[in-house]
């Protein structure tokens, strides 16, 4: 989602900070000294499991505003790490101008609603995903989900998922292993669900949404 221009101006007062892929923008604990609304490139956040694995809760993009508990006083620290997934850039503003400007802002608390309502389906959509008994079946419901969240209309009826994603990253978003994400994604390559090279998906959005055995309920989060 795009940075909506009630709170355009507001942002260019404040410092843009650059992140290299893999640089920490906040440890799981830490007391957030500002909020951070990202301009451009992805940031992952994610959770340490007790065995020490990773565990993928979000990819976030331009316009995601981080920590969002932290924001509106629903927690005191940070609850996840946030880890450059790409180089990115974000805007660095103090808690209390950022809400002020939300609540006094009519387009931009509407913007805000809106967008929760997206990540709370999102939320529930990889939940889904999570708790389906087989690999396949977690993996396209996963895939579902990245198309909306992050895909893009190609020529000849495909869908490009605007994000690079190697077989661990899918792995860590459902809690399985990079092999079994391997082996399931060369099926669906066979079954022409979709295609991959270099990280990107392109996937062929009618296959999928039969796999899923149900209409398209949701177009975009």
């Amino acid at each position: 989602m795009d940075i909506p221009p009630a709170i355009t101006d507001l942002l260019r007062t404040y410092s843009l900070r650059t992140f290299k892929k893999g640089q920490t923008l906040l440890f799981q604990g830490e007391v957030p000294r500002q909020a951070y609304i990202i301009s451009s490139g992805t940031v992952k956040t994610y959770n340490i499991s007790p065995l020490g694995d990773e565990q993928i809760i979000s990819i976030n993009a331009a316009g995601d505003i981080l920590p969002e508990a932290w924001l509106w006083g629903e927690a005191n620290v940070a609850y996840y790490f946030y880890e450059a997934y790409t180089d990115c850039q974000v805007y660095a503003i103090p808690r209390a101008d950022l809400t002020k400007k939300v609540e006094d802002n009519p387009e931009l608390l509407r913007h805000m609603l809106k967008r929760y309502v997206r990540l709370y389906v999102g939320t529930r959509v990889h939940i889904n995903a999570l708790e389906q008994p087989r690999s396949r079946d977690k993996l396209i419901h996963l895939l579902h989900y990245l198309t909306m969240r992050f895909g893009k209309e190609r020529r000849g009826g495909t869908t490009q998922i605007n994000l690079r994603l190697t077989h661990q990253a899918l792995a860590d978003m459902l809690g399985t292993t990079r092999e079994t994400i391997a082996t399931e994604l060369s099926r669906l390559r066979r079954e022409g669900v979709i295609d991959y090279r270099q990280q990107m998906y392109f996937i062929n959005k009618a296959k999928l949404l039969r796999l899923r055995n149900e209409d398209e309920l949701i177009t975009k989060l």
